[in-house]
């Protein structure tokens, strides 16, 4: 039968402690000792549930040695933090020069960036990669921001909106609750409502609490009575929409004067004609009860890339509006920029434009297309940056004097050479890139980058080697792109 060895206390010095006693002695949970020969004690530790302790017998203590004077040890300074190491491969020192550069165009342009938790140029952890390389494939996955603009446009065209302006004087509520001029009736939509209250202020000051909780009986009777009060003109423009089953339905209530010619979906329209072809991609979201609308399109660091920490990972903008008088025009620029190793980021904007829904808006559209269409080339910097990889073919390279005709012969070229490595055997490390490769395949620089990081992530090694390839794949990205002319004399 195994048993668990028993825990030994001694005074003894290490080198006695190690030999085996010849008796122990067992001390009971109610402090009897008993003391045996070592496999008499063992027997009755065991047999009493391992309780208690066993101990060894006290042995005198050699005399101290004489302890010579020792020499003089120069102080080892401690380690410098994480936060305060420079990384100095070669990735790292691509992502500084070009986060420098990022930080003074963005600077003059008027973005106040955050200050990194780490050096610039940092590599990621893995989980901070993780979290870029989902954030990277979520941004892949989004439409062109053109395409969900049109598509939200045409979402509020069919709700076939019409605006009628009435005295506020002439209008009823029935015990449905619904509004009509005396000729037939309509639901109304809970903004409307508030706005009409809003509007009927005079006659009815703060009675939207007592409305809302009153029977519909009441409810009428009560706006019925006092609205014909009301002793003065008072113009309203009431919006209708066909609802999703078909039926019509007061969705807004506005002053008679208020500009209804620049809606949400003439916004983005003129939104996704000034970006069209830009590949800004992004999304649209509108909130029909509230008619709030908000876009918002950009560009982000291909996964294929190595993130650094510092660098600006997404460039773009952000605009919205909206359609009951509860929000103005409005459209910022925006950056991203990787704080921590683990990806923790931070957005900064700009206000790039706004106007209120007042006054004449007959400008309008074309004022936010103007200035949606100047964004591209506010930022042209940075998608030159990450699309170079992207637009650089294999066959463009000369390494060490070797040119490639596709990604294959590229790889087979570089781990050969032991630019690409890690611990496992050569061919092994090809075939696993290669069967990457086809995956996804390609012949630019971005392609050859991307089978590098998908066998880190897909080939069944140990985390040694995944991480080690993944470093190496960090690396290659400016000694690939130095070498479309430059490495030809490397």
């Amino acid at each position: 039968m195994n048993t668990p060895s028993p825990a030994l206390d001694t005074n003894a010095p290490a080198k006695e402690a190690s030999m085996t006693p010849q008796s122990l002695t067992h001390i009971a949970l109610d402090g009897t000792e008993t003391t045996l020969p070592t496999a008499d004690a063992m027997a009755l530790y065991a047999s009493n549930g391992f309780s208690g302790r066993l101990v060894a017998p006290a042995t005198p203590a050699p005399a101290a040695p004489v302890a010579a004077t020792p020499a003089p040890v120069e102080a080892t300074p401690a380690p410098a933090p994480v936060a305060a190491q420079t990384a100095n491969d070669a990735g790292a020192v691509a992502a500084r020069e070009r986060n420098a550069a990022q930080v003074e165009r963005l600077s003059q342009m008027g973005f106040a960036l955050a200050e990194p938790f780490f050096a610039v140029g940092t590599p990621l952890v893995q989980g901070g990669k993780d979290k870029f390389r989902a954030l990277a494939r979520d941004h892949a996955s989004k439409p062109p921001i053109e395409e969900a603009a049109m598509e939200a446009a045409g979402r509020i065209e069919a709700e076939k909106r019409t605006d009628f302006t009435v005295d506020l004087r002439d209008l009823r509520i029935d015990n449905r609750g619904q509004i009509t001029r005396g000729k037939g009736s309509i639901p109304l939509e809970t903004q409307a409502w508030n706005a009409l209250v809003a509007a009927a202020a005079p006659v009815l000051p703060s009675a939207r609490a007592l409305l809302e909780v009153v029977d519909p009986d009441l409810r009428a009777d009560i706006w019925n009575r006092q609205i014909a009060k009301l002793q003065t003109e008072k113009m309203m423009k009431v919006g209708v929409r066909r609802g999703n089953e078909g039926d019509w339905r007061a969705f807004r209530a506005l002053n008679g004067t208020y500009p209804t010619e620049a809606q949400a979906n003439v916004v983005l329209r003129g939104v996704a004609e000034a970006i069209k072809g830009e590949n800004m991609r992004g999304s649209v979201t509108y909130d029909p009860v509230s008619t709030r609308v908000r876009f918002e399109g950009a560009w982000m660091m291909p996964q294929e890339l190595d993130p650094r920490v510092g660098d600006v990972m997404r460039v773009g903008f952000a605009g919205s509006t909206a359609d009951a008088a509860n929000g103005a025009f409005k459209v910022s620029m925006g950056v991203t920029r990787i704080l921590c190793v683990n990806l923790t980021i931070s957005d900064a904007y700009i206000a790039a434009f706004r106007r209120d829904h007042r006054g004449d808006l007959s400008s309008v559209v074309g004022d936010i297309a103007a200035t949606v269409r100047a964004i591209p080339d506010a930022f042209s910097a940075f998608a030159a940056d990450w699309r170079i990889a992207r637009d650089t073919g294999v066959d463009a390279l000369r390494y060490k004097g070797q040119t490639y005709k596709d990604v294959p012969a590229a790889l087979a070229d570089l781990v050969e050479r032991g630019v690409i490595t890690a611990q496992v055997a050569k061919d092994a490390l090809l075939e696993s890139l290669l069967r990457a490769h086809s995956a996804e395949p390609g012949d630019s620089v971005a392609d050859l980058l991307n089978a590098v990081t998908r066998a880190a992530h897909e080939a069944e090694w140990s985390e040694f080697n995944r991480s080690m390839l993944e470093h190496r794949a960090g690396e290659l990205m400016p000694i690939l792109l130095g070498a479309r002319s430059a490495i030809a004399s490397a």
